[in-house]
């Protein structure tokens, strides 16, 4: 056996056995279609992604981007971006849909039984095409790669994927699509770097030059209104904008936890897509640059013969193809056999079908073994099937996109949209046969124009009255604004000397450090530099004096005199030398000696550096301006082309590193705090034991603080005991993640003591009056947003809970204790937060008018489990706790004692009340 196939072969029995492993546990329809709806965000991701990407997609991307040339690439970026569109605009608007079955149900619970069986049938089909297509293509490549016919391989594989996606459902299918999905990522760049590689060291040029003169990829051209390749390319960009929601997609919506987490996955999906389908499009592109005479439909085989001649990487080729194949291919026969058996045979009530799993895996078996036939046997008949497949996104799309955005009508009106539709394209088909018009376009236009007309020349009932799920969008909607309100009122009140202040070291060392790092990696650059780069003597010998002048400045800041010591002038020279150092010059140095390997390690030094001291958002704009200096300093001083210079792989390995170095400062290891951590933490946890006992001889007020006590701070200073001791038995031996999580469960016990004797010593000075106010005016609705984000980061942990703040009053002034303010609300969000499980927030408030007097209204409604009626006044005694949650982690008895004093001293009332339905409100009222 050659290696060739046993890796294949290897790569198939692996799907199988990890296939089989994953589909335990499936014991009803739900399950096989959703699992419990329990996958992580980059599960969902990796799935979506391995759906997107097939064979097929492969195959038509490469072609076309080869025949085609930009007239195709500016719609191929819509593609897939169309993910990212579907996680911003539609998703947060479908949380009525989470958890369906299919869109078949979906449609008929709005639209009636007739529409859901259109829709079934279009599923059908689309479903089976794709399918073939996938089939078809392998079947094909794989006869290339083996030398042999392909069918066998085609059929194995199919019989694979059948098997594991019909047993274990969308577990299996999401397990192996992980798999799958690392897969043919890894493959695709590979092949990319072997076709570069053949190209040789001129590959730069050739790329820039092809680009710059080829007809294909002529912008200017391409838009040329009076050409009629302008205006296909128009509509095939039109055709790919429109989102299709596929029955695999709209199950990977449908199988989310929440919105939110739907809404990232799409957006995070459609990015690797579109990065994907680039790195093919780069391919295709190498390709015409080496040889543009080939012939397009030849292509994959072109590869294959002339690139893959190492020993293996035709078996890697194969198992990429396949992993392509089968990660798509998985997906369609699960979501199409759970639509035969919960939207065909259910509502029929066939009594053969009562057991819906059971019929799924058999139709699984069913579509399987069809659409390898069609596509391996019967190529007329596929052929007929193919005309059939796009009809699903002018008559099902349509509708269910209007539907998303809160459209409503009879089940009439979209019955016609979709007989209209068919009808223009069935027309535009016969009589424009010949016509370069895609018939697609105008049954979309149709579908829209049927749908409306219809609806209001009829008066049927619905219109647009919005979408159901109205809580959960308008939390995503509020969230999304206090983003971009934060980043607008953090460029408008950017500082660059509070942002030099900010990243300015405490440490004296770290001055020094850097300083001989700097003299170091500059000498080693001075003798590494080529003969060649001499010629730019006067210039770079200016550079490294510069470079030498700054970093002695930092080698000597211990012996400063106090005058220049202070901290806004070592902030601003901090940011200025390391930027100047660390990034401008090196980079300098890096293109003028054309990334050497000398230098590329020392940039590479530089560029870790910068990350670990800056953290990555800023040092990443450093880079960039900095990276983008260099470079007009190398064109405008020494006179070069920095394109002539450097090639493509200059780029590749620039990204590389920074990817690499951010990686770095995220995973950076602690080890040379964590004996400090532990030694701090053992100092701490004595003195709080110690307070703690003087506490309880001091405050006891009843045997309910006396329990509290016993859960709030014996347990936690138990357990930092434990974990000192063990950390000091195991300093040497344990790894640093072990260290790192002992350090996370010390911090964690210190937090919850300290914020309980905070509370106390809060409580027993509002008790006494020896707190005073400082009153000044705040603008209220900023307050809560700032208090949102902090809250979210800090609190929520992996809770399901989203905020939705709603205010009747724009720049709501209002004169208080800021501090105090901030932390009645923060206590109140918490209590609504321990005692939620999952579920909306809400933040509202309001002008009230009290007699004479105005006032502001705030209230903090949860959906938790409630109070009991006879409690609702006793709740803010000091050390009280519902008696719905005393037994439930994390109650104190203390905040809203808190609370209460805190409005008292601001001449105010607090007070709770249940909510009609589950939950309670926690309000609060001050004067304005």
């Amino acid at each position: 056996m050659s290696i060739d196939l046993f890796l294949f072969s290897s790569f198939l029995v692996l799907s199988l056995i990890l296939g089989i492993i994953s589909s335990t546990k499936v014991h009803n329809i739900s399950e096989y279609a959703l699992g419990n709806r329990d996958f992580s965000t980059p599960t969902i991701v990796a799935t979506l992604v391995a759906t997107w990407i097939g064979a097929g997609l492969f195959s038509y991307t490469l072609i076309e981007t080869y025949r085609q040339g930009i007239y195709f690439l500016m719609p191929l970026a819509i593609d897939s971006l169309v993910l990212v569109f579907i996680g911003h605009f539609l998703a947060p608007r479908m949380g009525e849909f989470l958890g369906k079955l299919s869109i078949a149900e979906s449609m008929g619970q709005i639209f009636g039984s007739r529409v859901r069986a259109v829709t079934v049938t279009l599923s059908f089909v689309r479903s089976i095409c794709y399918l073939g297509v996938n089939f078809q293509v392998s079947a094909k490549i794989l006869e290339l790669v083996f030398g042999t016919s392909g069918q066998n391989a085609t059929i194995l594989s199919g019989l694979i994927v059948i098997i594991y996606s019909t047993l274990g459902g969308i577990r299996a299918v999401t397990f192996t699509d992980i798999i799958q999905f690392f897969t043919f990522g890894c493959l695709m760049p590979t092949i990319v770097i072997i076709v570069w590689q053949a190209l040789g060291d001129s590959s730069a040029t050739i790329v820039i030059n092809t680009l710059s003169t080829s007809p294909l990829f002529d912008y200017k051209e391409a838009f040329d209104f009076q050409s009629i390749k302008f205006y296909h390319m128009l509509g095939t960009a039109m055709f790919f904008m429109i989102p299709e929601l596929e029955p695999p997609i709209f199950q990977r919506i449908s199988m989310g936890s929440n919105v939110n987490q739907v809404v990232k996955a799409f957006k995070y999906a459609g990015l690797i897509c579109f990065l994907i389908q680039s790195i093919i499009a780069l391919l295709g592109i190498l390709i015409f640059s080496y040889n543009p005479n080939l012939n397009p439909d030849n292509l994959v085989s072109y590869i294959i013969s002339r690139y893959a001649y190492i020993e293996g990487f035709k078996g890697i080729l194969a198992i990429g193809i396949m992993a392509m194949i089968m990660s798509s291919a998985d997906s369609m026969i699960n979501s199409v056999s759970i639509i035969f058996a919960h939207d065909v045979c259910k509502p029929l009530g066939f009594k053969w079908a009562q057991n819906e799993l059971i019929v799924a895996r058999f139709t699984a078996v069913i579509v399987g073994i069809t659409s390898m036939f069609f596509a391996l046997r019967v190529d007329s008949v596929f052929e007929l099937i193919i005309s059939f497949a796009g009809l699903y996104l002018p008559i099902v799309s349509i509708p269910f996109i209007f539907t998303i955005f809160g459209f409503r009508s009879s089940e009439k009106s979209v019955l016609a949209a979709m007989g209209g539709s068919l009808i223009t394209i069935l027309l535009l088909r016969i009589f424009f046969a010949e016509s370069t018009i895609d018939s697609f376009i105008p049954g979309i236009l149709a579908s829209v124009i049927f749908l409306f007309g219809f609806h209001y020349l009829t008066n049927q009932k619905g219109g647009w009255v919005g979408i159901k799920d109205q809580k959960t969008y308008r939390a995503i909607m509020d969230s999304r604004k206090r983003f971009w309100h934060k980043i607008w009122y953090g460029i408008k009140n950017f500082s660059f000397i509070d942002f030099c202040k900010s990243y300015t070291p405490n440490k004296v060392e770290i001055f020094f450090f850097l300083g001989l790092f700097a003299i170091i990696s500059t000498l080693i650059t001075m003798i590494s530099m080529r003969s060649s780069e001499l010629f730019y003597t006067n210039i770079i010998a200016g550079c490294y004096i510069s470079v030498f002048t700054f970093a002695c400045y930092l080698l000597i800041y211990p012996l400063w005199p106090n005058t220049f010591k202070k901290h806004t002038f070592v902030a601003i020279f901090w940011v200025t030398a390391t930027f100047y150092i660390n990034i401008f010059m090196n980079g300098i140095f890096f293109v003028v000696s054309n990334g050497s390997q000398i230098q590329t390690a020392i940039f590479f030094l530089n560029i870790t550096a910068i990350l670990i001291l800056f953290g990555w958002q800023a040092a990443l704009l450093m880079l960039l301006m900095g990276f983008i200096g260099s470079l007009w300093f190398v064109k405008a001083f020494l006179n070069l082309n920095y394109l002539n210079i450097i090639d493509i792989q200059f780029y590749l390995v620039f990204c590389l590193l920074l990817i690499s170095s951010i990686l770095v400062a995220f995973l950076k290891p602690h080890q040379e705090t964590n004996i400090q951590n532990q030694e701090l933490l053992s100092l701490q946890s004595k003195e709080l034991y110690h307070m703690s006992q003087q506490l309880l001889k001091h405050m006891i007020i009843r045997q309910e603080f006396i329990n509290n006590v016993n859960h709030e701070i014996r347990t936690p200073i138990h357990h930092v005991g434990a974990y000192i001791n063990d950390l000091e038995d195991n300093l040497d031996t344990s790894s640093n993640q072990e260290k790192r999580e002992s350090l996370a469960a010390l911090k964690k016990g210190y937090e919850r003591i300290r914020s309980y004797m905070d509370n106390i010593l809060d409580l027993s000075k509002l008790t006494n009056d020896k707190v005073k106010l400082k009153y000044e005016t705040i603008n209220f609705q900023e307050l809560i947003n700032e208090i949102i984000d902090q809250f979210a980061k800090l609190y929520l942990d992996d809770k399901e809970i989203q905020f939705y703040f709603k205010c009747n009053s724009k720049d709501l002034k209002v004169r208080c204790d800021k501090d105090k303010i901030t932390q009645v609300l923060i206590n109140l969000l918490k209590n609504a937060v321990e005692f939620t499980p999952k579920g909306m927030i809400e933040i509202v408030v309001s002008k009230e008018n009290i007699g004479s007097t105005k006032c502001i209204k705030c209230s903090v409604i949860d959906e938790g489990v409630g109070i009991p009626e006879e409690e609702l006044f006793d709740v803010f005694g000091p050390f009280i706790q519902s008696s719905r949650t005393k037994n439930m982690s994390g109650g104190k008895g203390l905040g809203l004692a808190i609370c209460q004093h805190i409005i008292k001293l601001h001449k105010g009332k607090i007070y709770a009340e249940n909510n009609p339905k589950k939950g309670s409100t926690f309000a609060f009222i001050i004067p304005l």
